[in-house]
């Protein structure tokens, strides 16, 4: 996901536009076992940092210690996904979809152009 913001000002007047925040639509996620497995999620941004959709952090686990400690699934978690550059989370795949649904992204200049990415991971295989 490579992001570009620019603020719409054309003046030279000290504002406080900046940072620019975006929100972030038409990012989807689809499961092919309906729901059987607990996908892990890691999102990583360059420079920008990323809040997910705040409706949805109760059905996300950043701390389980059955789930994001357990060495031997290479799980570790971490952040809470608000105000990030990077976070590792389990959630069912509706739920990970629900938080990334209009996520709001934040840059700290003007004319950034970052690159974000989102990785699925259900356990099987290659990434979802």
């Amino acid at each position: 996901l490579e992001i570009y913001a620019a603020s719409s000002l054309t003046d030279d007047v000290d504002d406080d536009k900046f940072p620019t925040v975006l929100t972030l639509t038409g990012i989807s996620l689809s499961d092919e076992d309906l729901e059987v497995d607990v996908v892990k999620c890691h999102i990583t941004c360059e420079l920008g940092r990323f809040t997910l959709n705040t409706q949805a952090l109760d059905q996300l686990d950043f701390t389980s210690t059955e789930y994001c400690f357990t060495a031997s699934q290479n799980l570790r978690c971490t952040g809470d996904a608000e105000d990030e550059d990077e976070a590792v989370f389990l959630g069912t795949p509706t739920a990970v979809a629900k938080a990334l649904e209009d996520m709001t992204y934040e840059t700290p200049t003007d004319l950034a152009v970052d690159t974000c990415v989102i990785t699925v991971y259900d356990g099987v295989g290659d990434n979802c």
